[in-house]
């Protein structure tokens, strides 16, 4: 008989790369129930976990985060709602994503044991923010100093925040990167005269987005770049301003998002995936991207700022290179210095990366890392984790 699993995050299971990945991880070992605010593409057990609405929980926030009312503030009607419904349930193994789910995961787990995928670190999420700091921060801090260490095993996204987690918590920490599922891709040529640069993923102003389209408008016209974001209610001024930016800038694009699973192959038709993220806080500082994985895969050149996780991996493997600081001119001089040979190179070194550099790797790991966990107390200490 199969053991039981739960995988659970407030997200859309179907286009979180994260618990998407580790549903197809677990599900021939597993009977696997997934908990999240949208299905998945998988054939397992869903249920919903729905949100507060956005204005129920700004008052909620302002009101009882601002008292310290921490307790009375976490558990909503929703969280209530899902604890009736895995009544009497028993599972084996829970996989939590993000520590503001894990005094739910806690509440039904029973003897489960719990994996804590911690994506990144929590307390200071968007300390750029001062509405952030204001509102938020000392809630998150209360989550990890009462109820990090109660799970079995933590895992996040880059050494650099496992990092912060061991020195500010004291807990042991493995990192599982979000790399991204192998696809059967290679380089396509480049045209010297049309070289097509890329930059994907969430519309936000921590990620000073408008670095680059700066750095763009001193390109040479050899160079075309392209933005594809996807943009919620609350970053879309910030989004009216960037397209304000490219108005009358003939080799800057917006293009519309294609769905994520759709994504890599898309990005196969580019040249050069950029990933710039100025260290506006400490997430940042360490970042190592879903959209990092996807450019492997999609056979493209990477190039990033001196970013120290992006830049680790793609010197190992010699896909890409990195600016010497965050300026916009810093990258325009970096890419300007390319040409299609060179960037053919780089896009044949990431067809090299890509069968190494991918979520089946990833998902070995985190499958063994499962198994010692689930494994009696005696036989954990025969066995090196």
């Amino acid at each position: 008989m199969k053991k039981r699993a739960c995988i659970i995050s407030y997200t859309d299971l179907a286009r979180d790369p994260r618990p998407r990945n580790q549903i197809e991880w677990l599900k021939d070992q597993f009977e696997v129930t997934s908990i999240g605010t949208g299905c998945s593409d998988h054939n397992v057990e869903f249920i919903e976990l729905r949100k507060m609405g956005f204005l129920i929980n700004l008052v909620r926030t302002l009101v009882l985060i601002k008292l310290r009312l921490y307790n009375f503030y976490y558990w909503d009607k929703h969280k209530k709602s899902l604890i009736e419904t895995l009544r009497g349930r028993q599972f084996d193994l829970i996989v939590v994503h993000e520590i503001r789910l894990l005094p739910l995961a806690l509440k039904f787990a029973g003897d489960a044991k719990i994996v804590l995928d911690a994506h990144e670190y929590s307390p200071e999420n968007f300390n750029d923010s001062l509405v952030w700091r204001f509102l938020i921060r000392s809630y998150y801090k209360h989550l990890c100093e009462n109820y990090i260490r109660r799970a079995h095993m933590i895992t996040t996204v880059s050494e650099g925040i496992a990092a912060l987690y061991r020195q500010n918590f004291m807990v042991a920490v493995t990192v599982i990167t979000s790399a991204a599922k192998y696809v059967d891709l290679v380089p396509k040529p480049v045209d010297k005269d049309r070289i097509r640069i890329i930059h994907h993923g969430i519309c936000s102003s921590s990620r000073k987005l408008d670095l680059m389209i700066r750095a763009a408008e001193e390109l040479d016209n050899r160079f075309e770049f392209n933005l594809m974001l996807v943009v919620s209610k609350s970053d879309q001024v910030y989004f009216n301003k960037l397209k304000r930016m490219v108005n009358k800038k003939t080799n800057v694009h917006f293009l519309p998002p294609v769905k994520s699973s759709e994504l890599v192959a898309f990005c196969n038709d580019f040249d050069i995936s950029i990933s710039f993220f100025p260290p506006s806080n400490r997430n940042l500082q360490y970042a190592l991207p879903n959209k990092f994985f996807e450019a492997i895969q999609s056979r493209l050149m990477v190039v990033t700022g001196p970013s120290t996780e992006m830049v680790r991996i793609s010197s190992q493997y010699g896909f890409g290179i990195s600016s010497k600081n965050f300026e916009p001119r810093a990258l325009t001089d970096l890419i300007n210095g390319l040409d299609a040979n060179q960037v053919l190179g780089y896009k044949k070194m990431a067809h090299c990366a890509a069968e190494e550099v991918c979520a089946r790797v990833e998902g070995e790991k985190f499958l063994d890392l499962i198994n010692w966990l689930l494994l009696p107390e005696a036989e954990q200490n025969n066995i090196e984790k």
